[in-house]
């Protein structure tokens, strides 16, 4: 029995889930405004447009089951532009954990504010520290449709699965990668599409030593209770 208690406390002290990493709303700055201790961002956008924005308050899918993150701003009218003619956004993450960090995926809310606008947006890797070839293609989103207006709506929800869409990845400590969102089939290249609600997912994975002190400490703890709870 004893020993099991220990097995089980162990895995417990090894179990991980994915966890919002960085993310980014609009909110007034192109800092992330979400994060987990030791993982930075770093945001590149030619422009945004102050009178669009997603507001579900969500990070990509609006459900846990489908993969989104709550907590993006509700309450900010600001996007990031895309266009046909090269205007797009880059996202760059870092690991500064002192652990590894393993991407799970990549969220984001996307509306062709009008028709001419882009209908499908590129996920492309651009380079850094994954062992992966700079400027590959992650995944094609169709993503017709289009709402004119100025306006704060419900966009529509995306989420990439970068452990499919990655041969590596995984940042060690000190390590970054930078990813590109961009669109294409606008009919009019000077139209912009709207992204918002930008955010990494993953998890920083302990090193082994860790995971052993992690352990031994567990059965210190379990041992010290059954020896003085007898």
């Amino acid at each position: 029995m004893k020993n099991w208690m220990i097995a089980a406390a162990c895995l417990m002290a090894g179990a991980v889930s994915a966890e919002l990493l960085v993310g980014w709303d609009g909110a007034g700055s192109d800092t992330p405004v979400n994060g987990t201790l030791g993982v930075s961002g770093t945001f590149f956008s030619p422009s945004k447009d102050t009178s669009r924005s997603s507001n579900d308050g969500w990070y990509g899918p609006d459900s846990v089951a489908g993969g989104g993150v709550f907590g993006a701003s509700t309450n900010d009218t600001v996007g990031y532009k895309i266009n046909g003619n090269g205007s797009r956004i880059a996202v760059k993450i870092t690991n500064n954990s002192g652990d590894d960090l393993e991407l799970s995926s990549l969220l984001f809310d996307y509306l062709s504010i009008w028709a001419t606008g882009p209908q499908t947006v590129l996920l492309k890797y651009d380079y850094g520290a994954l062992e992966e070839t700079e400027g590959t293609l992650l995944a094609t989103i169709a993503a017709p449709g289009f709402s004119g207006g100025s306006a704060a709506l419900d966009y529509p929800d995306y989420a990439v699965d970068l452990q499919s869409a990655l041969t590596d990845y995984t940042l060690a400590d000190g390590q970054s990668a930078t990813f590109g969102i961009e669109g294409v089939d606008a009919s009019d290249g000077g139209v912009n599409g709207i992204v918002d609600n930008i955010a990494f997912t993953g998890t920083v994975i302990p090193e082994p030593a860790t995971l052993g002190l992690l352990c031994s400490f567990s059965a210190g703890i379990l041992f010290v209770r059954r020896r003085f709870c007898m």
